[in-house]
Protein backbone atom coordinates (compact mmCIF):
# COMPACT_ATOMS: atom_id res chain seq x y z
CA UNK A 1 0.00 0.00 0.00
CA UNK A 2 1.51 3.54 -0.89
CA UNK A 3 0.86 6.77 -0.06
CA UNK A 4 -0.41 9.15 -1.88
CA UNK A 5 -0.36 13.07 -0.82
CA UNK A 6 -3.76 15.66 -1.31
CA UNK A 7 -2.11 17.34 -4.26
CA UNK A 8 -1.74 14.36 -6.25
CA UNK A 9 -4.18 13.68 -8.78
CA UNK A 10 -5.85 10.46 -8.22
CA UNK A 11 -5.13 7.70 -10.54
CA UNK A 12 -7.58 6.90 -13.39
CA UNK A 13 -8.51 3.35 -14.32
CA UNK A 14 -10.06 2.78 -17.23
CA UNK A 15 -12.86 0.17 -17.24
CA UNK A 16 -14.07 -2.03 -20.28
CA UNK A 17 -16.21 0.22 -21.27
CA UNK A 18 -14.35 3.20 -21.94
CA UNK A 19 -11.83 1.22 -24.64
CA UNK A 20 -11.02 1.79 -28.01
CA UNK A 21 -12.73 -0.26 -30.48
CA UNK A 22 -8.58 -0.17 -31.19
CA UNK A 23 -7.61 -1.27 -27.78
CA UNK A 24 -10.34 -3.86 -27.72
CA UNK A 25 -8.83 -5.55 -30.75
CA UNK A 26 -5.03 -5.16 -29.48
CA UNK A 27 -5.33 -6.95 -26.62
CA UNK A 28 -7.58 -9.95 -27.94
CA UNK A 29 -5.53 -13.59 -28.17
CA UNK A 30 -6.98 -13.99 -31.82
CA UNK A 31 -5.56 -10.78 -33.14
CA UNK A 32 -2.93 -10.70 -31.29
CA UNK A 33 -2.46 -14.60 -32.82
CA UNK A 34 -2.99 -13.16 -36.54
CA UNK A 35 -0.63 -10.39 -36.30
CA UNK A 36 1.98 -13.41 -35.30
CA UNK A 37 0.94 -15.73 -37.77
CA UNK A 38 1.48 -13.08 -40.68
CA UNK A 39 4.31 -11.52 -39.61
CA UNK A 40 6.07 -14.74 -39.56
CA UNK A 41 4.52 -15.87 -43.16
CA UNK A 42 5.73 -12.96 -44.25
CA UNK A 43 9.32 -12.86 -43.43
CA UNK A 44 9.44 -16.53 -44.73
CA UNK A 45 7.70 -15.81 -48.28
CA UNK A 46 10.05 -12.24 -48.37
CA UNK A 47 13.39 -14.73 -47.95
CA UNK A 48 12.47 -16.79 -50.58
CA UNK A 49 11.03 -14.05 -52.76
CA UNK A 50 7.20 -15.89 -52.38
CA UNK A 51 8.66 -19.43 -53.31
CA UNK A 52 7.63 -21.26 -50.39
CA UNK A 53 9.23 -21.02 -47.21
CA UNK A 54 12.88 -21.14 -45.86
CA UNK A 55 15.15 -23.87 -44.86
CA UNK A 56 15.30 -23.82 -41.10
CA UNK A 57 11.20 -22.67 -40.84
CA UNK A 58 9.18 -25.85 -41.56
CA UNK A 59 9.94 -28.74 -38.82
CA UNK A 60 11.34 -31.92 -39.40
CA UNK A 61 13.90 -34.60 -38.26
CA UNK A 62 15.68 -34.37 -35.96
CA UNK A 63 13.40 -31.41 -34.78
CA UNK A 64 15.20 -29.80 -32.59
CA UNK A 65 17.97 -28.39 -35.57
CA UNK A 66 17.41 -25.52 -35.32
CA UNK A 67 15.13 -25.23 -32.26
CA UNK A 68 13.68 -21.97 -33.60
CA UNK A 69 11.86 -23.85 -36.05
CA UNK A 70 9.44 -25.39 -33.28
CA UNK A 71 8.00 -21.82 -33.24
CA UNK A 72 8.44 -20.81 -36.95
CA UNK A 73 6.53 -24.10 -38.00
CA UNK A 74 3.31 -23.02 -35.72
CA UNK A 75 2.69 -19.64 -36.86
CA UNK A 76 4.01 -19.76 -40.36
CA UNK A 77 2.48 -20.55 -43.97
CA UNK A 78 3.12 -21.88 -47.30
CA UNK A 79 0.94 -18.99 -48.88
CA UNK A 80 -1.48 -16.89 -48.65
CA UNK A 81 -3.90 -19.35 -49.45
CA UNK A 82 -3.09 -21.87 -46.56
CA UNK A 83 -3.05 -18.73 -44.15
CA UNK A 84 -6.64 -18.01 -44.97
CA UNK A 85 -7.67 -21.23 -44.50
CA UNK A 86 -6.01 -21.28 -41.05
CA UNK A 87 -7.15 -18.46 -40.14
CA UNK A 88 -10.71 -19.17 -40.63
CA UNK A 89 -10.78 -22.04 -38.09
CA UNK A 90 -8.70 -19.74 -35.44
CA UNK A 91 -11.15 -16.63 -36.15
CA UNK A 92 -14.35 -18.68 -35.41
CA UNK A 93 -12.66 -20.78 -32.82
CA UNK A 94 -10.54 -19.33 -30.90
CA UNK A 95 -13.04 -16.20 -30.91
CA UNK A 96 -15.53 -18.09 -29.29
CA UNK A 97 -12.30 -19.29 -26.94
CA UNK A 98 -11.66 -16.03 -26.32
CA UNK A 99 -14.88 -14.97 -24.29
CA UNK A 100 -14.17 -17.18 -21.72
CA UNK A 101 -9.73 -17.54 -21.24
CA UNK A 102 -7.09 -14.96 -20.80
CA UNK A 103 -4.66 -13.75 -23.19
CA UNK A 104 -1.24 -16.05 -21.80
CA UNK A 105 -3.72 -19.09 -21.49
CA UNK A 106 -4.62 -18.65 -24.63
CA UNK A 107 -1.44 -18.62 -26.18
CA UNK A 108 0.24 -20.66 -24.40
CA UNK A 109 -2.11 -23.21 -25.60
CA UNK A 110 -1.64 -21.90 -29.09
CA UNK A 111 1.80 -22.88 -28.80
CA UNK A 112 1.69 -26.08 -26.94
CA UNK A 113 -0.54 -27.75 -29.24
CA UNK A 114 0.36 -26.65 -32.46
CA UNK A 115 4.00 -27.50 -31.09
CA UNK A 116 2.77 -30.81 -30.01
CA UNK A 117 0.89 -31.34 -33.18
CA UNK A 118 3.74 -30.75 -35.21
CA UNK A 119 6.33 -32.85 -33.62
CA UNK A 120 3.73 -36.00 -34.24
CA UNK A 121 3.14 -35.45 -37.36
CA UNK A 122 7.22 -35.34 -38.42
CA UNK A 123 7.78 -38.71 -35.90
CA UNK A 124 4.30 -40.67 -36.93
CA UNK A 125 6.09 -39.75 -41.14
CA UNK A 126 9.31 -41.02 -39.78
CA UNK A 127 8.23 -44.67 -38.08
CA UNK A 128 6.61 -44.76 -41.89
CA UNK A 129 9.86 -44.45 -43.26
CA UNK A 130 8.76 -40.46 -44.49
CA UNK A 131 10.75 -37.48 -44.14
CA UNK A 132 8.79 -34.69 -44.08
CA UNK A 133 8.76 -30.80 -42.95
CA UNK A 134 5.85 -29.55 -41.13
CA UNK A 135 4.86 -25.75 -41.37
CA UNK A 136 1.66 -23.99 -40.65
CA UNK A 137 -1.07 -23.50 -37.49
CA UNK A 138 -3.46 -26.48 -38.61
CA UNK A 139 -2.42 -28.07 -35.41
CA UNK A 140 -3.02 -25.65 -33.07
CA UNK A 141 -6.55 -24.47 -35.21
CA UNK A 142 -7.62 -27.92 -35.43
CA UNK A 143 -7.33 -28.24 -31.31
CA UNK A 144 -9.10 -24.37 -30.94
CA UNK A 145 -12.08 -26.18 -33.11
CA UNK A 146 -11.22 -30.00 -30.93
CA UNK A 147 -11.41 -27.32 -26.83
CA UNK A 148 -14.91 -25.79 -28.60
CA UNK A 149 -16.65 -29.01 -29.69
CA UNK A 150 -15.41 -31.03 -26.37
CA UNK A 151 -16.68 -28.16 -23.83
CA UNK A 152 -19.74 -27.71 -25.33
CA UNK A 153 -20.97 -31.67 -25.80
CA UNK A 154 -20.28 -31.17 -22.08
CA UNK A 155 -22.62 -28.39 -21.28
CA UNK A 156 -20.18 -26.95 -18.44
CA UNK A 157 -18.83 -23.87 -20.64
CA UNK A 158 -19.37 -20.37 -19.83
CA UNK A 159 -23.01 -19.29 -21.23
CA UNK A 160 -21.78 -17.41 -23.95
CA UNK A 161 -19.91 -20.06 -25.26
CA UNK A 162 -22.32 -23.08 -24.70
CA UNK A 163 -25.70 -21.17 -26.45
CA UNK A 164 -23.72 -21.77 -29.84
CA UNK A 165 -24.50 -25.32 -29.50
CA UNK A 166 -25.09 -27.20 -32.88
CA UNK A 167 -24.75 -23.40 -34.91
CA UNK A 168 -20.85 -24.04 -33.58
CA UNK A 169 -20.31 -27.22 -34.33
CA UNK A 170 -21.73 -26.59 -38.01
CA UNK A 171 -19.57 -23.47 -38.94
CA UNK A 172 -16.72 -25.58 -37.31
CA UNK A 173 -17.25 -28.25 -39.80
CA UNK A 174 -17.44 -25.35 -42.45
CA UNK A 175 -14.39 -23.88 -41.30
CA UNK A 176 -12.92 -27.59 -41.04
CA UNK A 177 -13.90 -28.14 -44.86
CA UNK A 178 -12.41 -24.72 -46.06
CA UNK A 179 -9.14 -25.67 -44.42
CA UNK A 180 -8.89 -28.81 -46.02
CA UNK A 181 -10.29 -27.48 -49.55
CA UNK A 182 -7.20 -24.91 -49.69
CA UNK A 183 -5.19 -26.95 -48.11
CA UNK A 184 -2.21 -27.67 -50.65
CA UNK A 185 -1.17 -31.23 -51.48
CA UNK A 186 0.49 -33.19 -48.65
CA UNK A 187 -1.57 -31.71 -45.87
CA UNK A 188 -0.09 -32.83 -42.98
CA UNK A 189 -3.71 -34.77 -41.58
CA UNK A 190 -1.76 -36.52 -38.63
CA UNK A 191 -1.11 -33.15 -37.06
CA UNK A 192 -4.74 -32.15 -37.63
CA UNK A 193 -5.77 -35.53 -35.72
CA UNK A 194 -3.46 -34.66 -33.29
CA UNK A 195 -4.70 -31.53 -32.66
CA UNK A 196 -8.35 -31.91 -32.20
CA UNK A 197 -8.23 -34.72 -30.43
CA UNK A 198 -5.63 -32.08 -28.25
CA UNK A 199 -8.32 -30.07 -28.72
CA UNK A 200 -11.35 -32.31 -27.18
CA UNK A 201 -9.40 -33.65 -24.00
CA UNK A 202 -8.59 -30.10 -22.97
CA UNK A 203 -11.98 -28.65 -23.87
CA UNK A 204 -13.58 -31.62 -21.44
CA UNK A 205 -11.44 -30.48 -18.70
CA UNK A 206 -12.44 -26.90 -19.37
CA UNK A 207 -8.39 -26.07 -19.03
CA UNK A 208 -9.05 -22.82 -20.52
CA UNK A 209 -11.83 -21.65 -18.66
CA UNK A 210 -11.00 -18.47 -15.80
CA UNK A 211 -12.46 -19.59 -12.62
Amino acid sequence: MGLRSKSEPAAITKSPADETWGEALGRNPVVQTLVIMMGVSIVGWAATGGQGVPDGFALSMPIDEPWWSLITATYGHLDTAHFLSNATVIVIAGGLIALSTSAIRFHVFFIATGVLAAIGQVYLADVFGTSVAVIGTSGSAFALAGYVIGSVSTGSESTRTAAVGPLTIVLLLIAGGATIWFSPQGTAFGSHFIGILLGLVAGRLHLLRVK
